[in-house]
């Protein structure tokens, strides 16, 4: 039997793919399918440089980290600098992406993401024209 909060989030995602906060995780992969960007991750991904957009005016790239960048001195940045509402952040070598997007067709295989991050030499940090993306 189809439970009330199911059938609710079924209705969110007919008519608004942008906002399902509401919904359970399982349904970000639905969202996902319907919409031309991937607006959160269930995990590590990798992804094209040119596929990163800006998700709203409170936007923002950061090299401050240089030889301590990792994806959790990435999130913490993020928090820092006031991007609250931030669902993905994107780090490169010597960048941290906040309030980013991608476009669905820029996901790549997470092979694709092979430097090492300045800061902890077992995590991913891109690579070449390649964003490492990871939940927040």
């Amino acid at each position: 039997m189809l439970n009330f909060q199911f059938i609710a989030c079924l209705v969110v995602l007919l008519t608004t793919v942008a906002s399902v906060q509401a919904c359970p995780r399982s349904f970000v992969a639905i969202r996902n399918t319907f919409s031309s960007r991937i607006k959160t991750l269930n995990g590590p991904s990798c992804f094209t440089e040119r596929s990163l957009r800006t998700a709203g005016e409170t936007e923002g790239t950061y090299d401050e980290l240089k030889e301590t960048m990792t994806p959790d001195a990435c999130r913490k940045l993020c928090k820092d600098k006031g991007h609250s509402a931030s669902k993905i952040i994107a780090v490169s070598q010597t960048l941290c992406h906040c309030d980013k997007n991608f476009k669905k067709e820029g996901l790549s295989d997470v092979a694709k993401c092979t430097n090492s991050c300045p800061g902890n030499l077992d995590e991913r940090c891109g690579g070449p024209e390649y964003l490492s993306a990871y939940p927040v």
